[in-house]
């Protein structure tokens, strides 16, 4: 609440000093994309300040605080692929080469995890159809769990 209202939620010194220590490891690991290579960095930067097991928990304040930064540099880093990717369809469309348009495409559905079946638990061979039974018998269609009403072809 100090970051929305400063003026009314007044933070003690110690509790300034660690927004600090979190606002500057923010700035340290933003760019950073995954998770080893922007602890190692707080790591680097704080030793002799802070022990290593303290430095995780900067971190994992620091995520708390402001949101995932790795995931959010690693969608970046997609969208940057799947722009550059996409730029490269164009190109072969233009010259008319099929063959490297195509591994565009299979890079960007490797890019985006779409090579990989889907885990929605329904599988293609689970489903059961029911029995197809052909008859020209006209009292099949009369059963009673049917809601039917007489339909005449004379307009009114």
């Amino acid at each position: 609440m100090h970051m929305v209202q400063p003026y009314l939620f007044k933070l003690r010194d110690e509790e300034l000093d660690y927004l600090h220590v979190l606002k500057e490891g923010f700035a340290l690991i933003s760019d950073k994309i995954s998770q080893r290579e922007a602890i190692k960095t707080l790591q680097f930067y704080y030793r002799g300040q802070y022990n290593d097991r303290y430095t995780y928990k900067i971190y994992h304040d620091i995520q708390n605080f402001f949101g995932s930064m790795v995931k959010v540099n690693k969608d970046y880093l997609r969208m940057q692929a799947h722009e550059r990717l996409n730029k490269v369809i164009e190109m072969c469309e233009d010259v008319g080469e099929i063959k490297e348009m195509r591994l565009a495409v299979n890079d960007i559905a490797r890019l985006h995890d779409l090579h990989t079946p889907d885990d929605s638990g329904l599988q293609p061979d689970d489903i059961k159809l029911p029995d197809l039974h052909i008859t020209s018998d006209p009292s099949v269609l009369d059963a009673e769990d049917i809601d039917h009403e007489d339909v005449s072809d004379e307009e009114e």
